[in-house]
């Protein structure tokens, strides 16, 4: 008997929950339904550093957990002939502060993670750039703009359906499909009334910059974060954190303001060629959502599993949360086995 899941969102979240269920689980046909797809989701244009942040109150052992299975699940990426097309790559990272900071819990799971000195972060940045202490690591950069393809054709070569269209209530979905995954991200504020998601808007610069190898994240002493990451054509400069503000449009003061801090930064990027803007909105929670619910509908039951909030560590906690998410689709559907299936 085929049962019939409906994955609602199309950005990294909702493309690899569709991939794991529609992989893991036997008999079942997955859909995924969104307004938008890559190349015009959000995830698109994240800078892809596997690196914790912006995810709430959400607890430490559960982040550890899905950090863990996302980190193997790109490490099992980069030793395979998909690297390339996948757009995964190991890269040099350093997080910068004006004062000294306890290590993250995250340390175990990157490669090489060690404190590094005043002296060094003099060395490789410009003395006045006023930062002082930090960390040093290698992680994994995912380039979204090839890897949401990627997962697109994985998982249509498995037989996954796509419909574009906005869904703008669960109930519309209801009576045509056993089991609804949510994975809107930023618009389950709208699509589940859940006030406790709050939109982060982020802004980016891109330029040409082949000299720049290393990814940066260096947070002033009034919170400013200042970000640089690697891509195969391009480097990302970054970013905003504008919690509450729902407009996408690129700012062209704020654009100015993030070159000028990354140059101050690393100062080479001044010969750059800058190539274009972006802006987008993560999903801020006061946790991630990763849950079971069921939802009525009139007289009807219909299972839903939700899978958002993720912050800006989408990218970073991807693959764990889908196989939970997976998880917990299985159980709906074992559930419903004594159910005939929808027509």
């Amino acid at each position: 008997m085929t049962r019939k899941v409906c994955v609602i969102g199309a950005g990294i979240i909702g493309l690899s929950t569709a991939v794991c269920i529609i992989e893991q689980i036997p008999d079942v046909q997955v859909t995924i339904i969104a307004d938008k797809f890559t190349p015009e989701t959000t995830g698109d244009g994240a800078n892809g550093v596997w690196s914790p942040v912006l995810s709430g109150q959400t607890c430490i052992d559960v982040m550890t957990r899905w950090g863990s299975v996302t980190w193997d699940h790109l490490t099992d990426l980069l030793h395979s002939e998909d690297a390339a097309p996948a757009g995964v790559k190991l890269v040099l990272g350093y997080h910068l502060y004006t004062s000294q900071k306890e290590e993250p819990y995250w340390k175990d799971i990157v490669l090489g993670f060690r404190r590094i000195s005043t002296k060094e972060i003099q060395t490789v940045f410009p003395v006045d750039c006023g930062f002082t202490h930090g960390f040093s690591f290698n992680t994994i950069v995912t380039e979204c703009s090839t890897y949401l393809p990627w997962l697109t054709k994985r998982f249509q070569q498995k037989g996954g359906k796509i419909q574009c269209r906005r869904i703008c209530s669960i109930g519309e979905v209801d009576k045509i499909f056993d089991v609804v995954v949510n994975c809107s991200g930023v618009h389950a504020y709208h699509l589940v009334n859940d006030k406790e998601v709050t939109v982060i808007k982020g802004q980016m610069v891109k330029v040409r910059a082949s000299w720049q190898k290393w990814y940066v994240s260096a947070k002033s002493k009034n919170g400013v974060v200042t970000n640089l990451t690697p891509k195969s054509d391009h480097v990302v400069l970054g970013s905003t954190r504008d919690f509450g503000n729902w407009d996408t449009d690129v700012c062209l003061d704020v654009s100015i303001d993030i070159y000028n801090r990354c140059c101050k930064l690393v100062p080479s990027l001044k010969n750059a060629e800058i190539i274009g803007g972006w802006s987008g909105l993560r999903p801020g929670r006061t946790s991630v959502r990763l849950a079971r619910e069921n939802m009525m509908f009139g007289l009807h039951i219909l299972p839903v599993v939700h899978n958002y909030g993720h912050g800006g560590s989408g990218v970073t906690l991807h693959w764990g949360c889908a196989q939970d998410a997976t998880e917990l689709v299985r159980q709906c559907l074992q559930d419903l086995s004594n159910f005939p299936s929808k027509l």
